[in-house]
């Protein structure tokens, strides 16, 4: 037997939407054998209304919960315990949300895995798009979603963890999953917890990591709503904190060999050392060298935090109140070389960064929707507003090697395949939905094959999800790893209730 627990949570904001998807998503399932729904209801709906849905469908089902989002943390806590005291002799319990869609008995080449292994849990493939060979335009029918969910299957195992996950309860009860004791914020790190709990069960000498069965692929939509809930920087600093207490120094360690491309928790475990001169005076690695990462990794999409590079100027000097700007322009930097023709779009009359960009690079564009974008006499009144005497003569230095247009992202005024690089710091985020997808269409067409597209973006300003797979609809491909987890040392600002910045490089 195995038994689904869902976090049932639709956003008001987005209702018409996440209702639809919940539903297809119910639909998806009803279409495999044996499906026991165990769902906490988070919001917004009313237990009595979902009750409503629910009967639609041939489920047993039991509902936790009274519409209130407790988090994360504590509705799987809660429904974990549920199940163990209640059904401690089923096999398995799969944590999935409402978010996803299934195809038919996806769960048999998971559990087939789990029988025949020592594993303590097991996830499928996940795609987070549809491609374009089965929609023409709009809407792609949930029947053309399964079918293509079926036919993505592959033959492998890989190192990896996403949701949904299947577990073995005959393991899970030897652990605290989600202890709530331990883990007080209302998310982050839960997943992450549970994953030492498993390492430590099979034992730290087997270097156990997580693995998904290519076998099944699930859609899985919305990869950033758990960013929507309140508090987010609390929530995670708090359950950082109880991970750490929960597992000590060394756990951030086996963290860093189950996270190889991650250099957060390594990071962290060397702080962590109480007298590191000793290492040194022995001639001992502080860390071992296999997965001893270096914190200036370039390429890597995720979060800004505080041990990046960071100047207090790009050819200019930043103004104290400028929070992100020297990470972001600092990391950016790292791409400009001296052949190259690159564009700096939305560039913004005063900001530095386009003025950098010409006294490094060959031919530079920047386009503004600003009208004093065209008047150079304008933008350098503009720089004197942030910048001081000595830095708008470096601005006016460089001024003249720059290509000026008064253009909007969604339509740049350039031929194809003409940048090496186009960067955009901070802006697109700000824009429509609608123009957000021009916009994205717009920098491939201008980017050269192999070209690199450079973007930095406020979240949660930005809808991460949407962005993410605007790019990936285009055509755009991550550089290197893709990473959305918020670290405790993520940049922050409390400016419109709070801002992190998420860094994007993307190759065409």
């Amino acid at each position: 037997m195995n038994i689904y627990m869902i976090p049932f949570f639709i956003n008001k904001e987005n209702y018409d939407e996440d209702m639809d998807m919940a539903y297809q998503c119910l639909e998806s399932l009803s279409y495999s054998k044996d499906v026991n729904l165990l769902i906490f209801n988070q919001g917004c709906l009313s237990n009595e209304e979902l009750d409503v849905i629910l009967q639609k469908f041939d489920f047993n089902y039991k509902l936790l919960g009274n519409g209130e989002n407790v988090g994360i943390t504590l509705s799987r806590y809660i429904g974990f315990r549920y199940i163990i005291e209640n059904y401690s002799n089923i096999d398995y319990v799969t944590e999935a949300h409402i978010d996803m869609i299934f195809p038919p008995n996806w769960q048999d080449p998971l559990i087939d895995y789990l029988n025949s292994s020592e594993e303590p849990m097991i996830s499928p493939k996940i795609v987070t798009n549809f491609s374009d060979d089965i929609s023409s335009n709009t809407t792609i029918s949930l029947e053309d979603k399964i079918k293509y969910l079926s036919t993505k299957g592959e033959d492998k195992i890989t190192q990896g963890f996403v949701h949904p996950v299947i577990h073995k309860l005959s393991i899970l009860k030897e652990l605290c999953p989600y202890d709530v004791g331990f883990l007080t914020g209302t998310q982050g790190y839960e997943d992450d917890s549970i994953l030492l709990g498993y390492n430590y069960y099979m034992g730290t000498g087997k270097k156990w990591v997580p693995k998904i069965c290519h076998k099944s692929c699930v859609y899985h939509k919305t990869l950033f709503q758990r960013f929507k809930l309140p508090n987010l920087s609390e929530s995670f600093t708090k359950n950082y904190q109880g991970l750490k207490l929960e597992y000590g120094s060394y756990g951030l360690k086996e963290l860093a060999r189950i996270y190889p491309d991650n250099n957060f928790f390594m990071g962290e475990y060397h702080k962590s050392i109480v007298d590191p001169n000793m290492y040194r005076k022995y001639n001992k690695y502080i860390g071992e060298n296999n997965i001893k990462r270096s914190c200036a990794d370039k390429k890597s999409s995720r979060f800004i935090v505080t041990t990046d590079e960071e100047k207090t100027e790009c050819l200019l000097k930043f103004p104290n109140d400028w929070w992100s700007r020297c990470y972001e322009y600092t990391w950016a930097s790292n791409f400009s070389e001296e052949n190259d023709t690159c564009l700096d779009a939305a560039c913004g009359a005063p900001h530095p960064f386009k003025f950098y960009l010409a006294s490094i690079c060959k031919d530079v564009y920047a386009c503004d929707i600003d009208t004093d974008i065209l008047d150079k006499n304008k933008i350098l009144s503009r720089v004197s507003e942030y910048f001081d005497e000595e830095d708008v003569k470096k601005a006016a230095k460089y001024i003249d090697k720059i290509k000026f247009s008064n253009s909007s992202l969604a339509a740049l005024p350039y031929e194809d395949n003409k940048f090496d690089k186009v960067y955009c710091i901070s802006v697109i985020e700000h824009l429509p939905v609608g123009d957000i997808k021009k916009s994205i269409n717009e920098f491939y067409r201008v980017l050269r094959k192999d070209g690199l597209l450079v973007l930095t973006i406020d979240y949660p300003t930005a809808d991460l999800n949407l962005l993410v797979n605007c790019l990936k609809n285009t055509g755009f491909k991550f550089a290197d790893s893709l990473d959305c987890k918020i670290y405790p040392n993520a940049i922050y600002s409390k400016l419109l209730g709070g801002l992190y910045c998420f860094r994007l490089l993307l190759k065409k």
